[in-house]
């Protein structure tokens, strides 16, 4: 017997809403206190939950938001002044975004490619000029496990 919850999010992604697209400006680390928030909640809602294992698993980005979280959660649990603790044991991710510079912005040209949106004659000038693409992030998604983060 197994119990899964999904969370969408940033909120305004995939099917969720955000109802004042004037407040829905995130970040990695807004997120993952977004996220810490409704695990915690959903724990104080259901109870009855808290002595379950807990597994953070996702797809492509969560190879971000799961560690993020997780790290909360680990700061959650090692704290004494919290009511519970949280029984979490393991993070998955599949096709996970570990770092933008490496597993977005190249990877996206080098995908388009093999998803035919351009063709040889294009991909043979991007080789020639050895056009990687490494730098096109404007800001790098490095963990920083910071205490005030």
């Amino acid at each position: 017997e197994a119990s899964v919850l999904y969370l969408e999010s940033p909120a305004g992604v995939g099917y969720s809403l955000c109802p004042n697209p004037d407040e829905c400006h995130f970040d990695d680390y807004s997120s993952s206190d977004d996220n810490m928030m409704a695990v915690r909640n959903f724990y104080l809602k259901y109870p009855e939950f808290k002595p379950n294992d807990l597994y953070l698993g996702g797809e492509s980005y969560t190879g971000v938001y799961c560690p993020y979280l997780a790290w909360k959660i680990y700061n959650w649990n090692m704290n004494p002044d919290n009511e519970f603790k949280i029984n979490i044991k393991g993070v998955m991710t599949g096709n996970g975004v570990t770092n933008w510079r490496w597993d977005g912005d190249p990877s996206w040209i080098k995908s388009a490619y093999y998803f035919n949106i351009y063709g040889m004659d294009y991909k043979k000038k991007l080789e020639h000029y050895n056009c990687t693409f490494e730098y096109m992030d404007r800001e790098p998604h490095f963990f920083d496990p910071s205490p005030e983060s």
